[in-house]
């Protein structure tokens, strides 16, 4: 059976380097935010206003507010899981709401909790390389220790502390151990 995988963490532990380097085919999500520099829109996002968003109240599968903006997705990105296993990149509110649809849809074996740990002292290096402004630096690290409270919450910790090919390596062998199916060699 395919599998969500939910990437959770703080801003900045590298939940998108690490969906991006895997290869792996992942959900896009709509959004409220505006799109940053060098993000295009179906790969990215997809960069919708909030009153857009509010018009799909009854569509969203996973929904959630972060820093102001609003985050979700429909069943009609879950649809592609019947084709392969996904990455998605959520948040931990947004991954309750998500489970809890799932639940009633009975497809909660489908969905895969992951925590993205780094070391907190880098998190702000981090922003700054990724040229946010200091009040959005101050924003994401007050969250910081909301994000730190779920760590043992998920189904696996995966570090993320140095090499991205280590994490995805780490994501790799969570893959292996829910995979199902059997392999020849």
């Amino acid at each position: 059976m395919n599998k969500l995988y939910c990437l959770i963490g703080p801003s900045s532990a590298g939940k998108d380097s690490i969906k991006y380097a895997s290869g792996l085919p992942y959900v896009v999500s709509y959004r409220t935010r505006k799109k940053r520099k060098g993000e295009i829109e179906g790969r990215d996002g997809y960069f919708i206003s909030r009153d857009e968003f509010n018009d799909k109240h009854d569509k969203w599968i996973a929904k959630t507010d972060y820093g102001g903006n609003l985050y979700g997705i429909t069943m009609e990105e879950i649809k592609q899981l019947g084709k392969s296993s996904m990455i998605y990149v959520i948040d931990w509110d947004g991954f309750l709401y998500m489970k809890n649809k799932f639940k009633e849809l009975n497809m909660i074996n489908e969905v895969v909790s992951i925590y993205i740990d780094v070391d907190p002292r880098d998190l702000r290096n981090r922003m700054v390389k990724q040229e946010r402004s200091e009040i959005e630096i101050q924003q994401r690290l007050k969250r910081l220790h909301l994000d730190l409270k779920v760590k043992h919450k998920c189904d696996y910790i995966i570090n993320n502390k140095g090499s991205l090919e280590y994490a995805v390596e780490q994501l790799f062998n969570v893959i292996d151990e829910n995979c199902t199916c059997t392999r020849s060699i």
